[in-house]
């Protein structure tokens, strides 16, 4: 159980399977790298802190993406995209909140 996190009732995962975290209103729906994903009763803002010792980084109120599955981001004079991408090569765009860019170029060092 090295190296694994709490996601909800009895369930555990390695953070290194997690792809992203998207709120549900209370719920969390987490995705993962094979494509499944589950629908957790524990919010968001729990989640953050579990997952903190680890690459994830919140993109905006309702999205936290693993940093080290994401593939590109894109800067727009009014908006940021964020690509994640897991082993099935399917991608999902995120829109970056502005007052989180600073904080992400730095977390990925760009």
């Amino acid at each position: 159980m090295k190296n694994e996190i709490l996601l909800g009732a009895r369930t555990v995962a390695s953070p290194t399977e997690i792809v992203q975290l998207r709120a549900n209103g209370n719920y969390t729906t987490i995705y993962f790298k094979d494509g499944s994903s589950l629908l957790s009763s524990t919010n968001l803002g729990v989640l953050e802190e579990r997952l903190q010792p680890y690459s994830f980084f919140r993109v905006n109120r309702s999205v936290i993406i693993n940093l080290t599955h994401l593939s590109s981001f894109k800067v727009h004079s009014y908006k940021t995209k964020v690509k994640t991408i897991s082993l099935r090569k399917s991608t999902s765009e995120i829109f970056l909140s502005r007052r989180r860019l600073a904080a992400f170029r730095a977390s990925v060092n760009a």
